[in-house]
């Protein structure tokens, strides 16, 4: 054996795939996807519509009238401090109404003026509920712009006074400060957790309990879903509680309560173990299932995000989800739905391909293989990533029959055609499929008589060969240990461009 044969053979013998069963399943590191970040716009915009009071509102005031409301704020904060019961109520409404200016409200001419530690007073001031709730709506708006104004607001106090407001007798009082920890709670998990720190899951609990009228319902289960949303997880003592409240209001009539019931179940199932089992015990799969059939985004959408959650957990789990039917409903909306969804279901149908045999056969039986191949040649490149992944995971964890049946529809050239993208994962996810169909090959190609592996055929035919050579000067240590790998092992006459001996030790 040649010196080079010798540094060929240790090469190999130090090449182990690592990829496990857990691996494959896809779950998501933070909730910053297109998605996420659509629904952070919208709780940035979640301000109160000014329809309560007959004077003058934003909607009558022209730009010039703004400019002159902004020259007042000096004269509106002086009477706030030391104006008399009336002027403070009548200057503190004139401040709530600038803040309510829907573009670029003036928050900073406002706060320079360091007057949150007077509206914070005023939030306290039970005897004078309109000068109350006046203040508790500035400082709402004021939480619904950049990060350092909601921590303004809360750096002033007001947590504790809205938490116990949020169980006032006044219903204009108890929603606005639903309201106002609403967006505190929507701006990241840091504020999400001092929220929490002030016990208002129990009081949310509680109010739906209640069973409110139908606004503070939908403020609250808003409220509640910004709680939900944010990674890391929130640290809940009551989590099972929230769960099964949440449960209850899937079957209420409103559409919004619906929408964020589905969205705080999304979040909370999210990659967590335990959640995701309490869950499948409460027997709300068939639900969601059954809410994918709805038309409307605004349910199909968490619903989808939610049974994709499941399945990233164990094969039986996934199999409650499968058990409910929803492979067909998913076939649909991979054909009819907009690219969100279609980039969602392959998200979902690549966790359960990472599952059992009788799970990925299914999908095959479904039919998913073509149109997810057709998929990869001509769909948006977020949905061609996601279906890669199907694909994959098809490949890697499947049985030999799968595997074959992948083959002759074309998942060879799929792969090759994929080592083009700029994506490290699934770069290496692809030359890891490669490399389990390469090895199938051998296993054929040892029981022909002519001994050759028809898959390294099928590569090379395609120009896989080249795409593979490049990947071996890749920055990547496993990209390029890999496509060394693969280039050794089942090409060995193909002269590299990339190679050198004294790269020759896997790191």
């Amino acid at each position: 054996m040649s010196r080079f044969e010798k540094k060929l053979k240790k090469r190999k013998q130090k090449f182990k795939n690592t990829t496990t069963r857990e691996d494959r399943h896809s779950t998501r590191v933070n909730y910053t996807i297109n998605l996420s970040k659509k629904r952070r716009e919208e709780v940035l915009k979640k301000k109160r519509n000014l329809n309560s009071f007959s004077d003058q509102t934003i909607l009558e005031l022209t730009d010039e009238q703004i400019q002159e409301e902004i020259q007042n704020i000096p004269n509106y904060i002086n009477q706030m401090i030391n104006g008399n019961i009336d002027e403070q109520y009548a200057s503190t409404q004139k401040i709530r109404v600038l803040l309510s200016i829907e573009k670029d409200p003036p928050i900073n001419d406002i706060l320079r003026h360091d007057i949150l530690p007077t509206l914070v007073e005023f939030l306290d001031y039970d005897k004078h509920q309109h000068l109350q709730f006046e203040a508790a709506w500035s400082l709402t708006n004021i939480a619904a712009g950049l990060t350092e104004h909601t921590e303004m607001v809360i750096q002033a106090g007001s947590l504790p006074i809205f938490s116990r407001l949020i169980s006032s007798k006044h219903e204009s009082i108890q929603e606005q400060s639903i309201w106002a920890i609403g967006n505190i709670a929507g701006d990241c998990a840091e504020f999400r957790d001092k929220v929490i720190e002030n016990d208002v899951v129990p009081k949310f609990i509680d109010i739906i309990k209640s069973n409110p009228r139908i606004e503070i319902l939908k403020s609250t289960t808003w409220a509640l879903c910004n709680i939900c949303r944010a990674k890391p997880h929130p640290e809940l003592k009551d989590t099972n509680a929230l769960i099964s409240v949440l449960i209850g209001l899937l079957d209420y009539q409103d559409i919004k309560v619906v929408s964020d019931s589905c969205w705080s179940l999304c979040y909370l199932a999210d990659g967590e173990p335990d959640i995701i089992e309490y869950v499948v015990k409460q027997d709300i799969c068939p639900k969601m299932v059954n809410f994918l059939k709805n038309s409307s985004p605004i349910i199909n959408t968490p619903a989808l995000r939610f049974l994709g959650n499941i399945v990233t957990g164990t094969d039986d789990q996934t199999q409650e989800v499968l058990n409910c039917g929803v492979l067909p409903i998913l076939f649909d909306l991979l054909i009819q739905g907009n690219p969100l969804n279609r980039k969602e279901v392959c998200w979902t149908l690549s966790n359960i391909c990472a599952g059992s045999p009788e799970q990925i056969q299914a999908v095959i039986d479904q039919k998913f293989v073509p149109l997810v191949i057709e998929i990869l040649k001509k769909d948006t490149y977020a949905v061609r990533k996601e279906a890669a992944w199907t694909i994959s995971n098809l490949v890697y964890m499947g049985n030999v029959k799968q595997m074959i049946y992948l083959i002759n529809n074309g998942a060879i050239d799929i792969f090759c055609d994929l080592l083009t993208l700029n994506d490290v994962r699934i770069l290496n996810s692809c030359l890891e499929s490669l490399t389990k169909i390469l090895k199938l090959g051998d296993f054929f190609a040892k029981m022909s008589d002519n001994q050759v592996n028809r898959c390294a055929q099928k590569i090379d035919e395609v120009g896989g060969i080249e795409k593979i050579d490049l990947l071996y000067k890749h920055k990547n240590k496993l990209l390029s240990k890999t496509s060394k790998y693969i280039l050794d092992k089942y090409f060995p006459n193909y002269e590299t461009e990339n190679y050198s001996e004294e790269e020759d030790e896997y790191n």
